[in-house]
């Protein structure tokens, strides 16, 4: 015994990493296991399995071929962390003035101060600004909206990015301040009611502006008929976790559909996949056991063994950086579409994520819950 306990005790980080892993392996195997004894919902995934495309990462599209963006006025929800933040970096580094959107004035305070520290430190001086929304808080995002469409008279670009993924959780199902299913009242509800006292500012901006809203190739775990209103309010059991997320991000497709078909003669809107990132997106509860495991050992790299490759948070901001910039989205009339990393078109998501009758389905019921408030 005293040789085993001389052994843990010199390699106490190996041993923490090693058995951190076999229990993550064991959590996983569970909930596989006990996800086959429960009734589940049907999704895309389960009859056609995600294609995993040769065209991922094969677009030209670089940082370097973000054009100028003087005289541009850009807002990104989110932008104090993850892909957020390094949109709102390079749209300002390019020139563009930016508000930057987001719950926490503190946390955004200290993202735009290193945002400025990392600009003099390249030569540059930005712009950038905090505008205070909690799209879990759909009375104060329209309250905001409105408040910031007054400021400015033109909007050229509008990055949706915002996101909640509470997908390691006990508790797959959690409602919002208004009483709606929080991830997609926070991932869909919240920026629908942004977008549309926007708007009005966003159609009278000269040339084209562009609305790029952060979709995931998580819809194929969305029901495969497509939304499942019921299940907003009231908690299905039939429903995971992943379920509810994947739900919010068709329905963030959904919303890019009838924006088009509504606006797409005056705005390049588009819906992007950023592919696998690590970012605050998950963020285990406290204290549960995989908030344990990623305390004991780099998130990323448990994830790397679950899922494949993942892609650094400034990777993750191509894909909506290059549909909010790069020139060819107006030359190619690239509009209503689907981009993937690092800047391709693509149909790798749900197969109901462009149907006309569902995106004005939704729309309908997004517009009836926001005249609440």
């Amino acid at each position: 015994m005293s040789q085993v306990a001389t052994f843990l005790s010199e390699h106490k980080w190996e041993t923490a990493a090693a058995l951190a892993t076999a229990a993550t392996a064991l959590v996983l195997l569970r909930r596989a296991t006990s996800a086959t004894k429960r009734k589940s919902v049907a999704t895309p995934a389960d009859t056609k399995p995600r294609r995993t495309s040769t065209d991922y990462y094969a677009s030209s599209f670089t940082l370097a071929t973000i054009p100028s963006l003087v005289g541009r006025v850009a807002i990104v929800t989110g932008g104090n962390t993850g892909l957020g933040y390094h949109s709102v970096k390079h749209l300002a580094f390019n020139g563009a003035k930016v508000f930057l959107a987001a719950r926490s004035k503190d946390r955004a305070e200290t993202a735009i101060a290193n945002l400025k520290a990392e600009a003099a430190a390249a030569g540059k001086i930005i712009d950038v600004e905090f505008v205070r929304v909690d799209l879990g808080d759909l009375k104060q995002t329209k309250d905001a909206a409105i408040a910031l469409a007054k400021r400015v008279n033109r909007i050229d670009i509008l990055v949706n990015n915002a996101g909640i993924m509470d997908v390691v959780t006990k508790e797959p199902f959690k409602l919002s301040k208004d009483g709606y299913e929080a991830m997609f009242s926070t991932n869909h509800l919240g920026h629908f009611m942004f977008t549309k006292h926007l708007l009005p500012v966003i159609l009278k901006t000269p040339n084209t502006p562009r609305i790029v809203n952060l979709s995931s190739s998580a819809t194929w775990m969305a029901p495969v008929y497509g939304i499942d209103y019921e299940t907003l309010k009231k908690h299905n059991p039939a429903f995971s976790a992943g379920n509810y997320y994947g739900q919010s991000k068709l329905a963030n497709l959904l919303f890019s559909t009838e924006l088009h078909n509504k606006y797409g003669y005056q705005i390049a809107v588009n819906s992007v996949h950023p592919g696998v990132v690590d970012t605050e997106l998950i963020r285990p509860d406290r204290f549960s056991l995989a908030w344990f495991f990623f305390s004991l050992i780099p998130k990323r790299w448990i994830l790397s063994l679950i899922i494949g490759p993942i892609l650094t948070p400034e990777q993750g901001a191509h894909a909506q950086l290059y549909a909010a910039t790069h020139p060819e989205i107006d030359s190619k009339n690239i509009r209503g579409k689907f981009i993937i990393p690092y800047g391709v078109v693509s149909d790798d998501h749900h197969p109901k994520g462009m149907d006309k009758d569902l995106a004005k389905q939704l729309w309908d019921f997004s517009e009836q819950v926001c005249a609440k408030y």
